[in-house]
């Protein structure tokens, strides 16, 4: 799947850098990335039954992959938090379908997006 560029619906300084999208490369996560971003919200009161399904778990995630802060994805405005965790969810959601089936789910997708 490679790179996914999610384009901001406008600008968004951070820390003094202006942001107009963020490059996102959940292909280069490893095992020890997910054994990190566990240990940066872990909470033995709160049970997480799936990952894939956690904002805080997925605005790590897409912060990870993003190679950004994750206080960045946790200061932006909600509906861009919202759709980057919905397009972090979508990639690890996919990786359980057979390439042919993955393929399938995209083409769908851009059809959808163009009408």
């Amino acid at each position: 799947m490679s790179e996914i560029i999610h384009t901001l619906c406008r600008p968004f300084e951070f820390e003094g850098k202006k942001y107009e999208f963020l490059t996102f490369d959940f292909d280069k996560l490893s095992g020890k990335d997910l054994r990190e971003i566990r240990r940066a919200f872990d909470n033995p009161a709160r049970p997480i039954p799936v990952l894939a399904m956690d904002e805080e778990f997925l605005m790590l995630a897409a912060a990870k992959a993003a190679q950004v802060p994750y206080e960045l994805i946790d200061a932006l405005p909600m509906a861009e938090a919202i759709s980057i965790t919905t397009l972090a969810s979508q990639y690890f959601f996919q990786q359980a379908y057979s390439a042919e089936q993955a393929k399938e789910i995209n083409e769908a997708k851009k059809k959808l997006s163009m009408d």
